[in-house]
């Protein structure tokens, strides 16, 4: 979460204000960043693995060039693939979720900012950031969860047991499910619940924090 969900966000919202400068094709490229959401995880799985494998495309070109081989997805590099397939998966759905909000702002508001002299920074720092805000603080809450469901890609990457780097705390919940250990896979789902509502009530507390410090000023 701390690696992806900033450069995932980041780079959404990047580019969302990009595409609101577009005037052909906009709707084009909004609905080709959805498709890493409609397509079936194990097609996605069987391309990482077509590239990461020992066997797999990139450990060829490394033996090409008399380089030594590596086994991506068992040592601490399958940490980088999962935060690249998380990235890939849902940086468009946010980019539609920021897009559409964009296009309700009313371009009155940036005509009228820039008959008083203000710049584009300006404009998205006074105009765009404060109406986005919201819109921010619902996408974190739901990239948090997201984090949380790429136990599936781990799990089909490097099974029960996969590299430290990848070892979430589902894969401890199901192998101790499969021993019986009910004990500790209660207290597993109790962590994992009261993380999200911690963070959850956190991210709602410091909008309603800010929103009531706007209001006041």
């Amino acid at each position: 979460m701390l690696v992806t969900i900033p450069v995932t966000l980041g780079t959404a919202l990047c580019i969302s204000v990009i595409l609101q400068q577009i005037t052909k094709g906009q709707k084009i490229f909004r609905l080709s960043f959805l498709y890493p959401i409609i397509m079936p995880i194990a097609s996605i799985v069987l391309v990482i693995q077509f590239f990461f494998k020992n066997n797999g495309f990139l450990n060829l070109i490394l033996n090409f060039f008399y380089l030594p081989e590596k086994d991506w997805l068992h040592t601490s590099s399958a940490f980088w693939i999962i935060c690249i397939l998380y990235f890939w998966k849902f940086v468009g759905y946010y980019i539609f979720i920021y897009s559409s909000r964009l296009q309700m702002i009313p371009k009155e508001y940036y005509e009228y900012a820039s008959l008083h002299g203000a710049g584009k920074w300006q404009s998205f720092y006074y105009i765009t950031c404060p109406i986005l805000f919201p819109v921010i603080l619902f996408t974190l809450i739901l990239s948090i969860m997201n984090a949380f469901k790429c136990y599936r890609e781990a799990f089909l990457l490097g099974g029960t047991h996969p590299d430290n780097s990848i070892y979430f705390l589902q894969h401890f919940m199901n192998n101790n499910l499969q021993n019986l250990n009910y004990q500790k896979v209660s207290a597993s789902a109790t962590i994992i619940t009261v993380f999200i509502l911690f963070l959850s009530g956190l991210i709602y507390m410091i909008y309603y924090f800010l929103k009531r410090r706007t209001a006041d000023a």
